[in-house]
């Protein structure tokens, strides 16, 4: 099982074609979550980004600027949740319960990673 968080992104319409550009920084399956979420948009094939800021960027046909709203709203919430890559088609979570410290590279619990211990009787 593997845990990706999208960590950046960003949209813009190119201003020749009218198409969106999506640059994002996270794993590739987030294209996929993408088009499974916003089936109406045609998402192109995945290319590198040039200037290396981003990990892959994605062309968007035929949005328009409710389109641009939905895009954006779902990109915010995909940064703040973990997506787990395991054998159903997505799952999610609302943060890591552990991470290793920075000083001894130990695993230490999060704050949610906390209150999930604290919540258990």
């Amino acid at each position: 099982m593997e845990r990706y968080k999208l960590s950046n992104f960003n949209l813009y319409r190119n201003p020749y074609s009218g198409d969106l550009r999506l640059f994002v920084s996270g794993t590739k399956q987030y294209k996929d979550i993408l088009s499974r979420a916003l089936t109406s948009l045609y998402f192109s094939q995945i290319f590198e980004d040039r200037d290396g800021e981003y990990d892959w960027g994605v062309y968007i046909k035929g949005a328009d600027a409710q389109d641009v709203e939905l895009i954006v709203d779902f990109c915010q919430l995909l940064q703040h949740v973990v997506f787990i890559n395991d054998d159903l088609d997505e799952n999610f979570a609302l943060a890591f319960h552990t991470r290793k410290d920075s000083a001894t590279g130990r695993p230490e619990r999060t704050l949610m990673g906390q209150l999930v211990r604290d919540a258990k009787p």
